[in-house]
């Protein structure tokens, strides 16, 4: 904040108050006006960057009238300098930005490649934990299996008996054809005469017929005990089957999540580097364009204005810049008149035609305005906040109305004050619509934000 103003004054106790007038120098917002008797051109004021005239003078401060003329004579004669700092960032703050912008869009793919590993790994542990517990359905089982039924069967001891069986079968078989052989080589009458012989072969047939009956009973008993087996053996296997099939299915998920995963952070890892490669070109585009502004002082200036920053496109800023450059060009006509006295009005056909003034400006739309016959009591401001509190009672005129009408005329302050003499001021009182909403349409009336700022401020 400045101690002393051009004039070499120190500043009141107070300090310097936005809006004051100090050896002819208006102050505002921690600068004083470039030459003295110039209205601020930062000022929300009418007349922004033009000079009052000696009326206005005599009104406020009449003892700096002849100073302010000093002053302006000293102006008049001081040339302009060869280089002209402007608000404008340099080029070390453009790389600065542009790093910073790198730096978050590297964060950005790092943090969705992490998500991408995690969603990985949760898969790989899903298909590792399905492999564990399918492990056991795959061991052989047929032969432990066979074993303990056949102990539970009793199998091997119906073998041994049968064994046994078949070996007394042979025996008697033996001996039955060595008494067929013995009987062959007798007579007939000797056969009657021993008996013993014949009883022996009934016997031994006797026998055979017996164990032969065993023997298949045992077969029949073992085939079943077999064919018991082998359906245990075959619902087990089936029922593993159908457990390994519901194990393949998740294993075939988790493979499916895996591949798809895999694809999708290739994806996201290319979409990435070419959305990287692309905002990379946009900003070093953007700095380009900047750095080639700041060349031309008035350009600087007007990208200031405008608000450019290095997040914009190309497109953005001469988006921006060409409604800077519009505001500009009205808020300068609109000076103009207003230096005179005129005020701006909506319905031109309330205005007698002697005392109506008008231009056109760069996009065709017609601006009016009333010029007064003759000065009043008062300030340029005072006199201008009548006129529009009477424009506003004439044409019934709603605050939002008011405030784009008159946004390049008057301040916000003024706009507000101007409503309340009005009569629809005094019929519906304060506006209803909020400060900030107001605020931003007012921005916007001037030029200061484009309409999609102004929209998006509204719906944030």
């Amino acid at each position: 904040m400045p101690t002393k103003d051009p004039a070499g004054k120190s500043a009141p106790s107070g300090g310097f108050q936005t809006g004051g007038w100090y050896s002819g120098y208006q102050y505002w917002n921690g600068s004083f006006a470039p030459q003295a008797g110039m209205i601020h051109p930062s000022s929300a004021q009418q007349g922004a960057g033009q000079p009052v005239s000696q009326e206005v003078v005599q009104q406020t401060a009449p003892e700096n009238w002849q100073y302010i003329q000093t002053q302006q004579v000293q102006a008049n004669q001081i040339q302009a300098p060869a280089n002209i700092l402007l608000p404008a960032p340099s080029q070390s703050s453009l790389t600065i930005e542009l790093n910073a912008a790198t730096k978050a869009l590297e964060q950005n793919l790092a943090t969705r490649e992490t998500k991408t590993q995690e969603q990985l790994a949760v898969a790989r542990a899903k298909e590792e934990a399905t492999l564990k517990e399918a492990e056991p359905l795959t061991q052989p089982f047929r032969e432990e299996l066979e074993k303990t039924e056949r102990e539970r069967l009793g199998t091997e001891e119906v073998l041994a008996s049968q064994k046994e069986l078949l070996t007394e079968l042979d025996q008697l078989l033996t001996e039955g054809n060595e008494l067929i052989r013995q009987q062959k080589e007798v007579t007939g009458l000797a056969a009657i005469r021993n008996p013993r012989i014949q009883q022996t072969m009934e016997d031994v047939a006797a026998r055979a017929g017996v164990i032969n009956a065993v023997v298949a009973l045992q077969n029949t008993y073992l085939a079943n005990a077999y064919q018991s087996i082998d359906r245990t053996i075959n619902n087990i296997t089936q029922d593993r089957q159908d457990r390994l099939n519901y194990y393949n299915t998740i294993l075939s998920l988790a493979n499916r999540d895996i591949v798809e995963l895999t694809a999708e952070s290739r994806k996201i890892a290319h979409a990435q580097t070419a959305l990287l490669e692309k905002q990379m070109d946009n900003a070093q585009a953007t700095v380009n364009m900047v750095k080639s502004l700041m060349l031309d002082p008035a350009s600087a200036l007007l990208m200031s204005q405008a608000g450019v920053s290095l997040n914009d496109s190309v497109e953005t800023i001469n988006v921006k810049m060409a409604q800077a450059q519009f505001a500009n060009e009205v808020r300068e006509m609109s000076n103009a008149i207003t230096i005179e006295g005129g005020v701006a009005i909506v319905d031109p056909s309330t205005v007698p035609a002697d005392q109506l003034k008008s231009f056109t400006d760069s996009r065709g739309q017609i601006h009016y305005y009333k010029i007064p016959k003759t000065a009043t009591k008062g300030t340029a401001s005072e006199r201008s906040v009548s006129e529009v509190a009477s424009t506003v009672s004439a044409s019934s005129m709603n605050f939002p109305d008011v405030v784009v009408s008159f946004a390049n005329q008057l301040s916000l302050a003024e706009i507000y004050s101007a409503y309340a003499k009005s009569s629809m001021g005094e019929q519906w009182g304060r506006p209803g619509e909020s400060s900030n909403e107001i605020s931003l349409l007012y921005k916007w009336a001037r030029g200061e934000i484009t309409e999609a700022e102004y929209r998006e401020a509204l719906e944030g």
